[in-house]
């Protein structure tokens, strides 16, 4: 579980005296640096998040205007660069409206992480959410990249914060990806992959059995090439492929290597995702419940609103994918995000419910 602090004007005391024991010989502590560095940006340390994980201490801030991006490293790097922390390499990828910056101090043998996030319209494209204690839902939407427009805008209009499955290669891929994150929604890669029904085609750019594992891990390459502020995938069909560990290896090493997630759609009941991500160090979720699966109907919705009672007194949390494709299916996902939330469920990005599902 994280240990959330938020910065507050009455912490400073606790920060920079005994609240923080990083400090070594230059009398440095990473608290005072980034409250230094509010103090420059005129940002109250109310707005900042100080997060205590496993592998880091991270710092997520937020700022008005992308254009302060460069002016905000340019004051980091200021107090940075005569201390004792030493810059480290970040893997995941960075959207265009976030910088983050890893620092490491080798006496206390502590990480540290700054995230500075641009806000893009009226909403800051940071996936971060305090941990309630409550019972947490994950929704992902697949299949956007088909279309543009109105319909489009209105799932991006939902508030809570559903995560957007974009298929690479598509027209409107970039499009849907782009409003996603403006509207403060999370992107991952819908990756196109070969079922065991042969009349059903999941797309020329799709991952096919008789590929190398080479073509593989190059087309996946692609995918995030393309969709560049995503931060996980999921699969678009693939039923046979994600029974494959061959297959799975090659598709899902790309994904190791850059520090992405992994959600199994389970497709079928023999896929073999959660041995091979496990083996591969990936961050790793699969989907309960299909909201628009065997159909899209009213009766559908209900079973599903009855399954969800049973997780969340069986599980105590619940991964949910429907679809994009109509009116219908938004309506029904708007319904159902309302009983969600009136049974108690916090609604979270992939990304954080990915972080917590596979530590358990």
């Amino acid at each position: 579980m994280y240990k959330y602090l938020i910065l507050s004007v009455v912490m400073i005391v606790v920060l920079c005296g005994c609240g923080d024991k990083s400090a070594t010989s230059d009398g440095t502590t990473m608290d005072m640096i980034v409250l230094n560095f509010l103090n420059d940006m005129g940002i109250s340390p109310n707005e900042v998040q100080r997060i205590t994980r496993s592998d880091a201490v991270y710092y997520q801030i937020n700022i008005m205007l992308q254009s302060d991006l460069e002016k905000s490293l340019e004051i980091l790097q200021s107090y940075i660069e005569h201390t004792h922390f030493r810059s480290q390499n970040i893997k995941r990828p960075q959207p265009a409206n976030q910088v983050v910056r890893a620092y490491y101090d080798a006496a206390e043998k502590q990480r540290y992480v700054i995230e500075i996030t641009a806000s893009i319209g009226s909403q800051s494209v940071n996936t971060a959410t305090v941990v309630s204690g409550k019972p947490q839902i994950c929704i992902i939407v697949d299949d956007f990249g088909n279309f543009d427009g109105p319909l489009l805008d209105a799932f991006a209009e939902i508030k809570p914060p559903i995560t957007f499955a974009v298929i690479p290669g598509l027209p409107f891929s970039k499009v849907a990806a782009q409003k996603a994150i403006n509207a403060g929604h999370e992107v991952i890669v819908h990756m196109p992959m070969e079922p065991e029904n042969e009349n059903v085609y999941p797309g020329a750019n799709a991952i096919f059995h008789n590929m190398s594992s080479r073509e593989i891990t190059e087309r996946v390459a692609e995918y995030f090439t393309e969709i560049n502020v995503a931060v996980g995938a999921n699969q678009h069909m693939g039923s046979r492929i994600t029974q494959n560990k061959p297959l799975m290896r090659a598709a899902l090493r790309y994904l190791s290597e850059k520090d992405y997630f992994f959600v199994d759609s389970r497709t079928t009941p023999n896929s073999v995702a959660r041995e091979v991500a496990n083996e591969l160090g990936i961050a790793f979720a699969e989907r309960d419940l299909f909201l628009d699966a065997p159909a899209d109907t009213d009766e559908v919705l209900l079973e599903r609103l009855n399954d969800l009672k049973r997780l969340m007194e069986t599980k105590g949390r619940a991964l949910v994918i429907t679809h994009c494709h109509d009116r219908g299916r938004l309506q029904r996902l708007q319904r159902f995000i309302t009983a969600a939330e009136n049974m108690g469920f916090e609604i979270v990005p992939a990304a954080q419910y990915v972080q917590k599902s596979s530590r358990v």
